[in-house]
């Protein structure tokens, strides 16, 4: 079951046990869970603060679990799932097996293989008694996927561990290409023009013939999924990549073989001048690019986006700490901030070149507070992502709006345009997004500090 069925299901499951007929705040306990499963972290964590007294255990624990999560503290996260397992065996139904493979995969990211044999025998246990009563293909299945997983498991274990090592000093790198964090890195010790992408959920993300280029010796290819989206690739491991002073040891990486311009049609292709923008996106995607787990292993990132340098902060920063103002759900990057005082939670995709997306459907909620420029004419969008592509976009932009990120007003041009258009978004969390020149809007100088979960104006 993939994670956004689970989350449905754990938030029926956890709802059916609360009775909202009789008093307002079971009410709130409800919407809590509803929020919590929807990975409305922020949201989720206002209600919390007003009803923590009367909200269930059950609840609670699994309220601290999405909290450590989106705080990306995984080890605390698992324990305070392992915990609601333990406490209430029921909770989960028939899809506790779901949970013994998120706690099993979990503890295999963190190289806590002892816990993965452990978890492993219990979920066989699980399916051997078969307490819920799984019909005969459903049960044939889970017993299949965890075996495979933990032959995969097996694989895994078998090869060198996750490292990182930082030289003592802090030494920037120069962005080359400050449009889409561009800059040069070593690959097993080839040099390759690279992209830094918080919108990609992978360590690393590779074309075939990149990965031939830095001698990944490519394997049978499988059918697997790249930010939601299913396409034929494999996992393989690079030994060590080398940004500044940092270098990545045996970081996993997906190689793929995707060409935009094979989605298009022929007549878009016949239009040479959209044909030349995709062809540019196409380009950009030839480069190997360093997802979000590779930064959260980084920790922190420093952007001159005036000087076009990129650090890597040996030491904490000598900002006081303060409230996070970013999250992760998913293995996906968010940020909330207001738009026309209104909350709204963007995935921050430093791999978008725009300012704001807003999807459609959060638009037509609060409309009557998001006036629209209609003076302005506007030619629709063409849109290439390694989503795939989406053309003639029709969409609408938002007149002159306020935007407030971090206890701030963030200074709005006319450049800075907040479009709205149906995103087909695959995933649950987001009102849209969040692109890298919105995060050159907030200051000269900013910090990606991923220790502590927040997005930082220096300069």
């Amino acid at each position: 079951m993939n994670m956004e069925k689970l989350i449905r299901l754990i938030a029926t499951i956890l709802v059916s046990l609360i009775d909202c007929g009789a008093y307002s705040q079971n009410c709130r306990i409800e919407t809590l869970t509803n929020l919590l499963n929807e990975g409305r972290y922020f949201e989720a964590k206002d209600l919390y603060n007003e009803i923590s007294d009367s909200v269930p255990l059950n609840i609670a624990s699994y309220y601290k679990f999405r909290m450590a999560e989106g705080m990306n503290r995984k080890d605390i996260a698992v324990n305070e799932l392992e915990k609601s397992l333990s406490s209430y065996p029921d909770l989960f139904g028939n899809e506790t097996i779901d949970i013994y493979s998120l706690l099993f995969n979990t503890y295999r990211n963190l190289g806590k293989y002892e816990k993965v044999i452990s978890f492993y025998k219990l979920a066989r246990e699980h399916l051997k008694k078969n307490p819920y009563n799984l019909n005969k293909e459903e049960l044939a299945l889970r017993k299949k996927n965890l075996e495979e997983a933990f032959s995969y498991f097996k694989e895994v274990s078998s090869q060198p561990s996750i490292k990182i090592h930082r030289k003592t000093t802090n030494e920037s790198i120069n962005m080359e290409d400050s449009l889409m964090l561009g800059f040069k890195a070593k690959f097993n010790g080839v040099p390759q023009m690279t992209i830094l992408d918080t919108g990609v959920d992978s360590y690393i993300l590779m074309k075939k013939k990149t990965a031939k280029t830095i001698g990944i010796r490519l394997k049978n290819e499988t059918k697997g999924t790249l930010n939601g989206v299913e396409m034929m690739g494999e996992e393989n491991i690079v030994d060590s990549i080398e940004i500044g002073n940092i270098t990545l040891y045996n970081i996993p990486v997906i190689i793929y073989d995707f060409d935009l311009t094979s989605c298009l049609s022929d007549s878009i292709r016949k239009d040479s001048s959209t044909m030349e923008r995709f062809k540019i996106a196409d380009k950009y995607l030839e480069n190997p690019i360093i997802g979000l787990p590779s930064m959260l292993l980084i920790g922190k990132i420093e952007i001159d986006w005036e000087n076009k340098n990129i650090f890597f902060p040996y030491k904490n920063s000598n900002i006081l700490r303060k409230d996070n103002n970013l999250f992760v759900f998913n293995n996906m990057l968010y940020a909330r901030l207001k738009i026309n005082r209104i909350p709204f939670t963007g995935l921050l995709d430093s791999g978008s070149d725009d300012y704001i997306n807003m999807d459609t459907i959060f638009y037509q909620k609060y409309q009557k507070e998001i006036p629209i420029d209609t003076t302005t004419v506007k030619e629709k969008l063409n849109i290439a992502s390694v989503h795939g592509v989406q053309l003639d976009v029709k969409y609408m932009v938002v007149d002159n709006p306020i935007i407030e990120f971090s206890e701030r007003t963030v200074r709005h041009t006319d450049k800075h345009n907040i479009q709205i258009y149906p995103m087909s978004l695959p995933y649950l969390v987001s009102d849209g997004v969040l692109g890298i020149n919105f995060m050159k809007s907030i200051g000269r100088k900013m910090l990606l500090d991923f220790d502590n979960m927040r997005l930082e104006t220096i300069e």
